[in-house]
């Protein structure tokens, strides 16, 4: 439904206005947890006044984890099971983890520590695996022949250093991380002109059939479309090789 207003949820603690929150995150029951770390140069390694809060969903209770003690706080990420909270430290360049146990008392430790870069700023759990993806943050080289790439580094919940990515760019700011065991097969289907065709000039019946070598094949429905291509979502059931043939049925 449209939002047809918006309120003040929470604005200061103990009479002390935050610096400016950076990134927050909701848990299963609704709470919000939240960085404060204003602008860039509000908090430094020298000077670190950045903290991190935590607000019940109704509103009523408004905690520190972290209270003006950390170098410029940003993204959050919750684990799996959301029992524990990820937080990254962007100028001291490592990630934090919070534990809740008992209920209302946090534990933090640091999880990873990392080198280069200005440090991590964006994070995101891939809900299947647990695994933690960070996306470390440098400023763009003036000189074209010094650029570096960007870099997402992925994490077990261990942590453990499972693969590094590097990106065109390394300004990297926000990152979302969808099922990894979700799979979206795009078909082009043109007529005998190469021009694409809709799903609606397609027959209801048109499927994907989608083969894993020793297992009953499965057919897919036809999804949205994504430019001039038909998505078919699919979701791989055991692991190996997949095989896809379309049926366009009575066309």
């Amino acid at each position: 439904a449209p939002v047809d207003s918006v309120a003040e949820f929470v604005r200061e603690y103990e009479e002390k206005q935050f610096l400016g929150p950076n990134s927050l995150v909701f848990d299963k029951d609704g709470t919000l947890y939240f960085t404060d770390s204003g602008p860039p140069g509000e908090t430094t390694l020298a000077d670190r006044k950045g903290s991190v809060f935590s607000v019940t969903a109704d509103g009523q209770l408004l905690r520190p984890l972290a209270l003006s003690c950390l170098a410029h706080p940003s993204g959050l990420a919750l684990s799996k099971n959301h029992a524990q909270l990820f937080v990254a430290e962007t100028l001291a360049n490592r990630v934090l983890r919070y534990v809740q146990r008992p209920a209302g008392v946090f534990h933090a430790s640091v999880f990873v520590q990392l080198a280069g870069g200005l440090g991590p700023t964006a994070l995101a759990t891939d809900p299947d695996t647990g695994n933690l993806f960070v996306g470390h943050f440098d400023f763009a080289a003036e000189d074209a022949d010094d650029a570096q790439p960007g870099r997402v580094s992925v994490f077990s919940p261990a942590g453990k250093l499972l693969a590094e990515v590097d990106f065109p760019a390394p300004e990297i700011t926000a990152m979302a991380v969808l099922s990894s065991s979700d799979l979206t097969i795009r078909v082009r289907i043109v007529d005998t002109f190469d021009e694409a065709l809709d799903s609606s000039q397609l027959p209801n019946s048109t499927s994907l059939v989608v083969e894993q070598k020793g297992h009953a094949a499965e057919r897919l429905s036809m999804g949205e479309m994504v430019g001039d291509d038909v998505a078919f979502h699919f979701r791989p059931k055991h692991a190996g090789d997949v095989s896809v043939t379309l049926d366009l049925g009575a066309f």
